[in-house]
């Protein structure tokens, strides 16, 4: 995608996400002409102690990370991806994780 010029619109998402299985759950894909940036995730584990993943596409930017039961985590930096690209949470165990992720979204379609 090129670098855009022109208008368009940004805007502020957030979506939550309750997962209970040991998978990878596709969360936000941009799409054509679209632009998103993650500002932050909020991890918790409430059904017991949990491993959890953040990848966009096959590549992992926070992997295995540890969550004690009950216990929250907080990623905050700032991950950008673009069209047909797939932020996705995994998680390593079959144990509930709660999931809130706030993101920009900007669209020059």
């Amino acid at each position: 995608m090129a670098i855009p010029s022109g208008g368009g619109s940004e805007i502020l998402k957030g979506v939550s996400f309750d997962q209970s299985a040991a998978a990878t759950v596709d969360c936000i894909t941009a799409t054509t002409h679209q632009i998103c940036s993650l500002l932050s995730v909020t991890l918790t584990a409430t059904g017991g102690a949990n491993n959890v993943s953040l990848l966009i596409g096959t590549r992992y930017f926070l992997y295995n990370q540890a969550i004690p039961s009950s216990g929250t985590f907080i990623w905050n930096d700032k991950v950008v991806w673009q069209a047909g690209d797939i932020f996705k949470i995994r998680l390593h165990t079959a144990t509930q994780v709660i999931s809130y992720v706030s993101y920009i979204v900007q669209d020059w379609s």
